[in-house]
């Protein structure tokens, strides 16, 4: 559990990598059950998510540039308008951060019964 949270947390890689360095650290992803990754989802409890979210429009946020594989990349910078069911008001779903909504449900939450 503490590998898995350690590079939950740090999705960018730290440093310049060798080629082996790196394919080793893409190679963790590949590890990750189902289980493993709603369990992460649920921590970040964002609207993404969660079994309420009506999911609509995607809207460009800010754009922001990535390293990915030695060049930039866009990528973060989107989130989500919809709608709420449980709280019945519009929201916004943001893919990529952590949201901490204490009325989160996954959608996909009886795959880890």
């Amino acid at each position: 559990m503490v590998d898995r949270m350690k590079r939950y947390w740090s999705t960018q890689q730290p440093r310049e990598m060798t080629a082996d360095e790196a394919k080793e650290w893409h190679a963790f992803d590949a590890k990750l059950t189902p289980q493993d990754i709603i369990e992460m989802q649920t921590i970040d409890a964002d609207c993404n998510d969660c079994a309420h979210f009506k999911r609509g429009a995607i809207v460009d946020k800010i754009p922001a540039l990535f390293p990915k594989g030695g060049t930039l990349h866009l990528g973060a910078g989107k989130y989500f308008e919809g709608h709420c069911a449980m709280l019945d008001k519009p929201t916004r779903a943001f893919p990529t951060q952590y949201s901490g909504r204490e009325c989160f449900e996954h959608r996909r939450a009886n795959l880890i019964a």
